[in-house]
C-alpha cells in the first residue's frame, strides 16, 4: 500500500491552530495549511477528532443513558453522512471548476499560440520579402558600382585628354600670339617696304620725265647738228 503522506497528527494540529486564530475549520482549509491531501480524508480524520473529543467530554461530565447514547450516534453518523456528502460535492464542484478553468486557460493558451504562429509566419514572409528585396538591391548597388567605376575611369580619361588639349591650345595660343606677333613685325616692315617703294616709285617717274626732257632737247640737238651739216655741206 501506499503510505500515507499526511499523519492524522499533523491534519489535527492544522485545525487546532485553524480554531485558535478563529477561522472555520474545513477540509480545504487545513489542506492549504499542511500543503496537501485528500479532501475527504482531511475532514474525516477532523471529524473523528471532534467526536473522540465530544465524547470524551460526554464521558467526563455525566454518563448518557443507552437511548441518548444511541440517538447521540444516530444524529452523529448522519451528520458525518451529510457532511461527507457536502464535502464530495464541494469537491466535484471545486474540481469541475478548476476543470474548466484549465480548459479556458488552455484555450486561450491555444488560441495565443495560434496566433503567435500565424503572426510568426507573417513575419516570416514579410523577413522573406525584405531578403528578395535587400537582395535585389545588393544587385542594383553591385551594378551601380560597376557603372560607377566605369565612369570614373571614363572621366579620369576624359580629364587626362582635356588637360593634354589643355596644353596643346596652350601651346596653340602661344604659338598664334607669336604669330600675331611676327604678323605685326612683317605688316610693319611691309608697310616701311611700300613706303619706299611708292617713294622709290615717284622718283623713278621724275627721272624718267627727266630723261624725257634730256631726250628731248637730245632730238632737238641732233636736229641743230643736222640742218648745220646739210648747210656746211650746200657750200
Amino acid at each position: 500500500m501506499r503510505p500515507t503522506e499526511y499523519t492524522n497528527e499533523s491534519i489535527i494540529e492544522a485545525g487546532q491552530r485553524l480554531q485558535a486564530e478563529g477561522r472555520n475549520v474545513t477540509a480545504f482549509a487545513i489542506r492549504e495549511r499542511i500543503g496537501g491531501g485528500k479532501p475527504g480524508r482531511l475532514l474525516q480524520v477532523w471529524n473523528d477528532y471532534q467526536e473522540s473529543q465530544a465524547q470524551s467530554q460526554a464521558e467526563t461530565v455525566a454518563e448518557l443513558s443507552l437511548e441518548i447514547a444511541e440517538q447521540l450516534t444516530l444524529v452523529t453518523d448522519e451528520l458525518s453522512i451529510r457532511m461527507k456528502a457536502l464535502v464530495v460535492a464541494l469537491n466535484d464542484q471545486a474540481v469541475k471548476t478548476a476543470d474548466r478553468r484549465v480548459a479556458e486557460v488552455q484555450r486561450d493558451a491555444d488560441e495565443r499560440q495560434k496566433q503567435s504562429e500565424r503572426e510568426l509566419d507573417d513575419a516570416s514572409h514579410v523577413v522573406d520579402e525584405l531578403e528578395e528585396k535587400l537582395d535585389d538591391m545588393t544587385g542594383k548597388v553591385e551594378t551601380l558600382e560597376g557603372a560607377l567605376s566605369e565612369l570614373q575611369v571614363t572621366h579620369h580619361a576624359q580629364e587626362v585628354e582635356a588637360a593634354q588639349l589643355r596644353e596643346r591650345l596652350a601651346a596653340h595660343e602661344q604659338r598664334a600670339v607669336s604669330a600675331a606677333e611676327q604678323y605685326a613685325a612683317e605688316q610693319t616692315r611691309l608697310s616701311r617696304v611700300q613706303s619706299e617703294l611708292d617713294s622709290a616709285r615717284a622718283e623713278s617717274s621724275s627721272a624718267r620725265e627727266e630723261a624725257a626732257k634730256l631726250m628731248g632737247q637730245l632730238e632737238a640737238m641732233r636736229a641743230q647738228i643736222a640742218d648745220l651739216n646739210h648747210a656746211l655741206g650746200a657750200r
